[in-house]
């Protein structure tokens, strides 16, 4: 798997390899107080979101059909695979996005069970809200993309861009930056 593609492959399995032994930890560890609690579910919760990106982005990579529930994508990793695992096959659309709504929806209640302060450089509640958008607007499920879309943009938390500043960040007079 040389090139581009195979990057792609490598590297969201090897992300979601990482993100799948930290969803499984974080039910096995004993927090020592609430504030711990917490900082463990919000650390589950970004795992989550960063399984469902992956997921998603391999499916919009190796799929034929994003609209088509029975097309393969690509292998579901919804488990810290074992070495005796030696035939993973491709899985359907389908069952790509109910691992990634399910993965976002879980995601969701743990960032509204444990709010913290959002972070610019992290998977947040915001960003999730996000993600399900994208998940249905690949899927032709345009009714849900908006809702979500809504959801994100009415929230207050982040900012459109206006037309003038939307210009400004990719053109300018000097080019100097």
């Amino acid at each position: 798997s040389a090139g581009a593609p195979g990057a792609l492959w490598n590297g969201a399995y090897f992300t979601l390899a990482r993100a799948n032994r930290v969803i499984t930890i974080a039910d096995k560890i004993t927090p020592v107080d609430a504030a711990d609690a917490s900082k463990i579910a919000n650390i589950k919760a970004q795992a989550l979101v960063v399984r469902a990106f992956c997921h998603l982005r391999i499916l919009s990579y190796f799929t034929p059909d994003m609209k088509d529930n029975n097309a393969l994508a690509g292998v579901l990793a919804d488990h810290v695979f074992k070495p005796e695992e030696k035939t993973n096959p491709r899985a359907t659309n389908g069952a790509f996005y109910s691992l990634i709504h399910s993965d976002l929806d879980n995601a969701i209640a743990l960032y509204n069970a444990n709010p913290m302060a959002q972070s610019q450089v992290a998977a947040n509640l915001f960003f999730a809200m996000g993600l399900k958008a994208r998940a249905y607007a690949y899927k032709g499920d345009y009714a849900n993309a908006e809702t979500w879309a809504d959801n994100v943009i009415t929230s207050g938390v982040l900012t459109l861009a206006t037309p003038t500043q939307y210009k400004q960040m990719f053109f300018s007079d000097t080019n100097s930056s």
